[in-house]
């Protein structure tokens, strides 16, 4: 089962996704002050060990969605993910979530995949990784898409 990310619990979080943030965001007070935006929300999983960010919502409409994984370990959590994907949906109302992938992490591009996202196109030198300009890969999932793919 999944829970909001409790406040105290920032910090920790922040340690542990750092290396997956871009440049531009991994200081702790600019990952805490999107953390604590309007339109962000950090769901922590139980026994999938790891987090799920969403930024940028638009309840009714749409969100960004960012997935990290402690372990990084991707082999049997397809179908709790896909659980929560799909409550998202439910709980917010939403009828697109989308993700931005570096195409270097070809690992997450393929999760992304698994989980029934499209990819949509590429934003080429679109963000800083470790101080180099990185392709971000679009991917996006339509709510009647939940179940289709």
């Amino acid at each position: 089962m999944y829970r909001i990310l409790a406040p105290e619990l920032v910090k920790k979080t922040f340690e542990k996704i750092k290396k997956y943030l871009p440049d531009v965001i991994r200081d702790p007070e600019t990952f805490a002050a999107r953390y604590v935006a309007s339109s962000s929300m950090f769901f922590e999983i139980g026994d999938f060990g790891g987090v799920f960010w969403l930024s940028n919502i638009v309840l009714g409409h749409k969100a960004v969605i960012h997935i990290v994984l402690w372990d990084d370990e991707l082999k049997g959590r397809y179908i709790e993910a896909k659980d929560v994907v799909r409550d998202i949906f439910r709980l917010l109302n939403l009828q697109r979530l989308e993700t931005l992938v570096p195409t270097l992490n070809k690992r997450a591009c393929r999760y992304a995949e698994k989980l029934g996202f499209t990819l949509e196109g590429i934003l080429r030198r679109f963000d800083r990784y470790d101080e180099q300009l990185a392709d971000l890969a679009i991917y996006s999932l339509l709510k009647e898409e939940l179940d289709a793919k």
